[in-house]
């Protein structure tokens, strides 16, 4: 005679089955968080290195150019050299890099609402303005910290204008470049995708 199953064995086999799928699915889930977060990481490290040859490109092509900031009245001095705009010229003629949008100190986290208007690391000449960045990669508020160097050489030959302005005085040493690249999945509640990269580089003139 045949046995039948019971409704206990039956209910068990359900139960093991709908915990192995549950274990399964969490698996898969968790999997693709990871992946999607490697890839986040790995593409914020390649606009990293772009960023960094970009600068360093410009960098080798240029000079600060300390008229224009003469120009805007910014005095460096007071400010320890930290400035949010870094103003060079030669080679590729007058142009500035800044950070533009709703850009939020390096500090900050950034919440959903922030990113509604997010903030871009830019190149501006002539009224033209491009994003050095990938559009789906953000960017904190940008900070440069400029490193002056004047011989006193220069102070003794021109000692009239180097009162009138300090800048006319400056040789270029290099320049520090601080900022946070952002996912623009970014979501501090989320870990998979908050995904921010710290970029502090020191480039030579």
């Amino acid at each position: 005679m045949k046995k039948a199953f019971t409704l206990i064995e039956i209910l068990l086999v359900t139960i093991i089955v709908g915990i192995l799928a549950w274990v399964l699915f969490k698996t898969y889930i968790t999997i693709s968080q990871i992946s999607f977060r490697v890839e986040q990481q790995k593409y914020l490290n390649q606009e990293m290195l772009f960023v960094s040859e970009t600068l360093q490109n410009f960098a080798n092509r240029n000079k600060i150019d300390y008229d224009k900031y003469y120009e805007e009245n910014i005095k460096l001095n007071q400010t320890k050299w930290i400035t949010d705009i870094l103003y060079l010229s030669w080679e590729d003629g007058r142009f500035s890099i800044s950070s533009t949008g709703v850009c939020l100190d390096l500090n900050v986290s950034p919440t959903p609402s922030d990113l509604e208007n997010p903030c871009y690391l830019v190149l501006e000449n002539n009224w033209h303005i491009i994003n050095i960045l990938d559009s789906s990669v953000y960017a904190s508020k940008t900070i440069f910290k400029i490193i002056p160097y004047a011989d006193s050489q220069s102070y003794v030959d021109n000692m009239d204008l180097c009162e009138s302005n300090y800048l006319a005085c400056l040789h270029d040493h290099g320049f520090w470049f601080f900022s946070n690249l952002y996912s623009k999945w970014y979501s501090s509640a989320n870990r998979s995708t908050n995904i921010r990269l710290f970029i502090q580089q020191f480039f030579n003139i």
